[in-house]
């Protein structure tokens, strides 16, 4: 195809200004090659979709090395918790100990670090199981388009 453009003139009084004219299209008769259009779209869609599919598992592996990593601190800030509060019961035999209160600040503080921390996990497996979702459904569409290209698909 083109495209062309006629600046607009004015034969009384010379050229107008180069933003008026007209513009043109221009298409040769014919008829397009529709199957190299379909095979080009495909290995495209399914270049892109194994890219994708390649992002979703690196989101994956992050998420669950993340959701690791987690669990231990929170395993970390149960013993410590646990540590403390066994600690706590012969400071209160001992008359006022001055540090008791810090312990007491201590422990709240460990208990709302693990709240938050189970927080996150519960959210992080909720986020992998969407993306298993998610890649489940890109593998049965990509087989779909490589079974109608003839072609085998892992």
């Amino acid at each position: 195809g083109a495209l062309s453009y006629t600046p607009s003139v004015d034969y009384e009084y010379g050229s107008t200004a180069s933003i008026a004219g007209r513009l043109g299209f221009s298409f040769p008769p014919g008829k397009r090659n529709t199957t190299a259009d379909k095979n080009n779209t495909t290995n495209a869609s399914s270049d892109e979709i194994f890219e994708y599919r390649s992002q979703v598992n690196t989101d994956m592996a992050a998420l669950r090395s993340d959701l690791k990593s987690r669990d231990q601190q929170i395993e970390e800030l149960k013993a410590k918790l646990e540590a403390l509060l066994k600690q706590q019961p012969n400071q209160n035999n001992a008359e006022s100990a001055p540090g008791a209160e810090a312990t007491a600040e201590l422990v709240a503080l460990l208990r709302k670090q693990i709240k938050h921390l189970e927080e996150q996990t519960s959210s992080q497996e909720g986020e992998i199981s969407k993306l298993r979702d998610e890649n489940r459904s890109l593998r049965t569409n990509l087989n779909a388009v490589m079974k109608k290209l003839g072609l085998k698909f892992q």
